[in-house]
């Protein structure tokens, strides 16, 4: 193999890991704005440190030790704050005041719990101009406080989609929370504050997500998109309502909106 075909061969393989890779919360940029991060599972935290990811390097913004208390970096010391440290030490989130466009980019919250090991999430912080928080919903689904809920969307069969996601999205943020690459059966699950349940198998003509146990904080939009290898993308969004009223019936079928 000559060297300008090894060069392409590395590039093809370099482009395809890339287009593995997804972050797992979009924000939309506002002077003041939260940046979540909360563990879902259990073990004992020892440490958390948020940084600002830049091409080259991680700048280390703020870091948290149950012991030995904060230290906020240079020069955040007056932009950034933990907002439940003293009241949650599973939820790391970082909170911005006088956010500006220089507070767009990529962000990472790495969390270090006993015995667990390490946990990171990361969270891209996007212009308000280019965040698409405002969308139309096709169904809408009611289930009862407590309940396990089932979403789910057909996918296209004219053009096999290669690729499901799952979002949920808000007016500030969209959470990424599951990607499923149809033609390998190979999935990835965001770092949630919950835990959720999909499927991902090979040639899947429908995309499940589940929730086991819902809440009135699962309430909102979800939306299920899918993309061919032709690069036809199809959407499908569900907007779930969650009451305490046993009488409801677990979904109510509604004619589609926009």
């Amino acid at each position: 193999m000559d060297y300008l075909t090894f060069l392409l061969a590395v590039l093809h393989v370099h482009k395809a890991l890339c287009a593995e890779t997804f972050h797992d919360t979009t924000v939309k940029l506002a002077k003041n704005m939260t940046l979540e991060c909360v563990y879902p599972s259990g073990g004992t935290l020892t440490q958390v440190e948020w940084f600002k990811v830049n091409e080259t390097e991680k700048e280390s913004i703020a870091i948290f030790n149950p012991t030995y208390g904060m230290v906020i970096r240079t020069p955040y010391a007056e932009k950034v704050y933990f907002l439940n440290s003293t009241t949650d030490l599973n939820d790391m989130a970082l909170s911005f005041h006088n956010a500006s466009e220089a507070d767009v980019g990529l962000y990472s919250c790495v969390l270090e719990t006993f015995p667990q090991g390490s946990w990171e999430k990361t969270v891209q912080v996007v212009p308000s101009e280019s965040f698409e928080g405002a969308i139309s919903w096709n169904s809408h689904v009611v289930s009862e406080s407590g309940k396990n809920i089932t979403l789910s969307c057909e996918l296209p069969t004219r053009q096999p989609a290669q690729r499901a996601t799952w979002e949920k999205i808000q007016a500030h943020q969209i959470d990424h929370l599951t990607s499923c690459n149809l033609s390998q059966g190979r999935g990835y699950a965001s770092r949630y504050r919950r835990r959720i349940l999909t499927n991902c198998s090979q040639g899947a003509t429908r995309a499940v997500l589940t929730l086991p146990h819902v809440t009135a904080w699962d309430a909102g939009l979800y939306r299920c998109s899918s993309e061919a290898s032709t690069g036809e993308n199809a959407t499908f969004v569900i907007r779930l309502a969650v009451t305490d009223d046993a009488e409801r019936p677990n979904s109510v079928p509604l004619s589609p909106r926009g």
